[in-house]
């Protein structure tokens, strides 16, 4: 995560160093992480540009958002949310973002969680909720299930898959360009539920 966010906090002149050791310690915590890994931040974060930029919104507050959004999980996986904001409102100030952008990435990140807090209501609220559901939607959604599952240790058989991927074929998008994508994906999830099912009473196993 450091050298996301060197990437995306140069421009601004050095306004990186007041969180560098913060984010070099996020960094090694989040790559511990089964599910909440760097490599879906980087996701998330492409996916926020995208729609950002199609849809009008605060790209700044917005990538800022995507970069910061599961700062908080090593520290408190169940509130991550609203600990992030936190830490994300406090941090950007420090970094020298000013304070309307700094409030717009933080109250992004607050309403992205499917497990919790408020819903989305601003436009960048609704371009991070919509980036983030498409990470865990399609191939990488179903990886990402197995993962948080087994993590959560509900995960014994395959057919307890099924619940957890259910659940992600029914996220719904904000935005035009985040339905496009959560469409197509949410096909390839629902394609794999059948199949799964399919082979599991193949081999004479009740649902």
């Amino acid at each position: 995560m450091l050298s996301l966010l060197t990437f995306i906090l140069e421009p601004r002149g050095g306004r990186l160093s007041a969180l560098s050791e913060a984010l070099k310690e996020a960094e090694k915590k989040l790559s511990e992480e089964l599910v909440a890994t760097p490599g879906h931040v980087r996701r998330v974060l492409f996916w926020c540009e995208k729609i950002a930029r199609e849809e009008g919104a605060d790209l700044e507050a917005v990538k800022l958002a995507a970069a910061l959004h599961d700062i908080a999980v090593p520290e408190d996986r169940a509130m991550h949310y609203e600990l992030g904001a936190k830490v994300a409102l406090e941090a950007l100030t420090k970094l020298g973002v000013s304070r309307e952008v700094a409030e717009k990435a933080a109250h992004a990140i607050r309403a992205h969680s499917r497990y919790g807090g408020p819903d989305p209501e601003t436009l960048e609220d609704k371009v991070l909720w919509d980036a983030d559901c498409i990470d865990a939607c399609g191939a990488i959604g179903v990886i990402r299930a197995v993962l948080r599952e087994l993590q959560a240790s509900r995960l014994r058989e395959p057919k307890d898959i099924i619940p957890a991927l259910e659940k992600i074929a029914s996220l719904k998008a904000y935005t035009r360009a985040g339905r496009e994508e959560l469409e197509r994906r949410r096909s390839f999830i629902l394609k794999f539920i059948e199949e799964l099912k399919r082979e599991l009473a193949a081999s004479g196993e009740q649902l």
